[in-house]
């Protein structure tokens, strides 16, 4: 078999060369032979070791695989290949037990040179933190208690394994030195949890979508490799903030975790002591008592229910939807719909289900046999979960507050000398007033009001943390906050990373597409 690949130049000079192991893996094979006096090997018979059958079975085989070679080349190149991948596989399972070995579970021979490990020996109490780069791995470094905390800094994002053989993923730099820092090996052969160099690895990178990332990729090797790690408690997620305020108005240092909470914050910071006032009457806009006041807790349900309403038209927009253009040809009234067909550069939009699977079938039966003007029209039909979304919040709207969601969309009008004529809404914050001409604006003008007086930064990543705020926020096992990555249904994770990691991208944009709006923590 060798021969007949390097003859057909399946492997280059220089090749892994297959072994018989290899060839074998996944074969299944009858050899039927008569001879008179049978030896076995020892009493279970499980081989026969007559010298002169040995010989006839080698020739005859190689005689007649040698001509199905030759005559059967597309086979023979697939079962080679095959036998190839076998071999790489072999060699790089034996450079994974090479990562191991060492003198001793806590035994520092042989460490990876770029790890900082810590001085104690009591696994339970050790942990590993995994970070982004060199700088995140010098903030880290000097704001750790060296006794217990080791850190290891990783140089970019590491190999997608969900879409990589073993021999590739073990020749990413990155990945071998994370195995060989744990010292457990991976694959369910080789990983031994009784190795484990430290009690906890924290995965802690940056607080922003490429930390998420990166966050992403470790637990995918995590689960694929060494699931026992995370079916024992070992892996945890560290929570560094993104934002720090500071200033009149904020504690000495207030620390932020994502976007959403900064958004919440601003809006907690902005409603207080606010007040929204509805002008009810176009004719009588300066009249206040055509007003309606809404403050307090009232206030704070609006803003939750606008600020919903704003994430909904946000996914809608990444679809290609333009919100007020949608809200002018198709509100009715009390909702938009919420089904959608697009042909080519044409759209169509249905309030309801059987319209729009009326529709659905116009497009299949045009496909099977198309008519002249329909057969350039490629179509494509779907729900848009987001709308029904904004359709409920509309009538939470109306019920309880007596808006709608075209005060979204409302503009700031002038007469006819160019002068602002007074908005439906204005915000009084103290002894101010600020005129609003939609809800939208509402909205950000709330959030604007959050920020007077303090000072935001945001952390590009750990590496602008100098120590010490590492080590507050972060680190402390005393007073951070950490998530811990636990397994409940092995069967479900298995299909979320085949989903979100794998190579089928039509199931991945399905998914995305149907949970968009389930999205808590979204930084773009």
């Amino acid at each position: 078999m060798n021969a007949y690949a390097k003859n057909s130049n399946l492997v280059k000079n220089g090749a892994q060369v297959c072994a018989g192991e290899d060839l074998r893996e996944g074969l299944t094979a009858v050899i039927s032979v008569k001879v008179s006096e049978p030896h076995f090997e020892a009493q279970t018979k499980v081989r026969l070791t007559n010298p002169e059958v040995g010989s006839f079975v080698e020739t005859t085989i190689n005689e007649q695989l040698s001509q199905y070679l030759e005559e059967n080349p597309a086979e023979a190149k697939r079962v080679l290949n095959k036998a190839i991948q076998a071999a790489a596989a072999r060699e790089a399972a034996r450079k994974a037990r090479e990562l191991t070995r060492r003198k001793g579970a806590l035994g520092s021979t042989n460490l990876p040179g770029k790890l900082w490990d810590c001085a104690s020996r009591e696994k339970d109490t050790t942990e590993l933190f995994l970070v982004e780069g060199d700088s995140a791995g010098g903030s880290a470094k000097g704001g750790r208690d060296r006794n217990i905390q080791a850190i290891l800094p990783l140089r970019g994002k590491i190999l997608n394994v969900e879409k990589a053989r073993l021999e590739k993923m073990l020749a990413h730099e990155e990945i071998r030195t994370l195995i060989s820092a744990l010292g457990t090996g991976i694959g369910e052969d080789e990983f031994d949890i009784a190795k484990c160099r430290y009690g906890k690895l924290v995965l802690m990178t940056d607080a922003d979508v490429d930390g998420a990332h990166i966050r992403t990729l470790l637990l995918t090797f995590l689960f694929r490799q060494m699931p026992q790690m995370i079916l024992n408690g070992k892996v945890f997620i560290a929570q560094p903030p993104l934002y720090e305020l500071s200033g009149k108005g904020a504690k000495k240092h207030e620390y932020i975790l994502n976007e959403t909470q900064m958004r919440k914050r601003m809006l907690e910071r902005g409603l207080e002591g606010t007040k929204l006032f509805v002008r009810n009457t176009p004719a009588n806009l300066n009249d206040p008592a055509s007003e309606t006041e809404i403050s307090g807790e009232r206030l704070l349900s609006a803003v939750k229910i606008l600020n919903d309403i704003e994430r909904s038209i946000s996914v809608l927009s990444k679809r290609g939807v333009i919100f007020e253009q949608f809200v002018r040809d198709y509100y009715d009234g009390m909702r938009l719909p919420s089904f959608h067909v697009r042909c080519d550069s044409q759209s169509e939009f249905f309030y309801t289900k059987e319209e729009y699977e009326k529709r659905q079938s116009m497009i299949k039966d045009a496909a099977a046999g198309p008519t002249e003007d329909e057969a350039t029209l490629p179509c494509v039909a779907e729900e848009l979960h987001e709308v029904d979304r904004i359709n409920q919040n509309n009538s939470k709207l109306g019920s309880q507050f007596g808006l709608d969601i075209r005060d979204w969309l409302l503009k700031m009008n002038r007469n006819v000398a160019g002068e602002d004529l007074p908005t439906k809404f204005y915000l009084i914050s103290g002894d101010q007033k600020h005129d609003v001409a939609s809800l939208a604006e509402a909205c950000a003008a709330i959030r604007q009001l959050g920020g007077n007086g303090i000072e935001i930064k945001r952390f590009k990543g750990l590496g602008e943390m100098n120590s010490e705020q590492l080590w507050d926020t972060t680190m402390d096992p005393s007073k951070r906050m950490m998530l811990k990555v636990s397994l409940e249904d092995a069967g479900e994770a298995d299909r979320m990373f085949s989903i979100l990691m794998g190579d089928d991208v039509e199931k991945r944009r399905n998914f995305i597409r149907e949970h968009a709006l389930e999205v808590q923590n979204l930084d773009v």
